[in-house]
């Protein structure tokens, strides 16, 4: 199930050009202005790497390859409170169940409420 929700999420990136914010795209890179303000560049390669992967053991190897465990947790969590948001939990309850700060669970929040985000468009679909 996550494997085919992060395919669908990298496949509404590449193919529509926004991810909670708007991306101004080049041939290699697109640009980033996300919720926070801050600008980020995502290799576009990495991107069709990701859509091309089409085994979930696969695409764990490849997440375990490129980030630390530490990114991965943290990956993780976010798209666990971004579920959680999502189906109508409060943020001072996600907050005790994951021992995280209101701060991280707000800036889910944001995205969720952004009606361009693909997160939403993800988690609606």
């Amino acid at each position: 199930m996550v494997f085919s929700l992060l395919q669908r999420a990298a496949r509404l990136i590449f193919n529509r050009g926004f991810w909670a914010g708007k991306i101004m795209g080049s041939a290699r890179f697109f640009k980033i202005d996300n919720t926070d303000g801050i600008d980020m560049s995502v290799d576009k390669e990495l991107l069709e790497v990701v859509l091309a992967i089409k085994d979930v053991d696969e695409l764990m190897a490849f997440f375990k390859d490129i980030f630390t465990p530490a990114e991965l947790d943290d990956i993780s969590l976010r798209w666990k409170l971004l579920k959680d948001l999502h189906q109508g939990v409060t943020q001072r309850k996600i907050a005790e169940k994951y021992g995280i700060s209101l701060c991280k669970i707000t800036r889910g929040s944001k995205v969720l409420k952004n009606k361009d985000s693909v997160v939403l468009k993800v988690l609606n679909s």
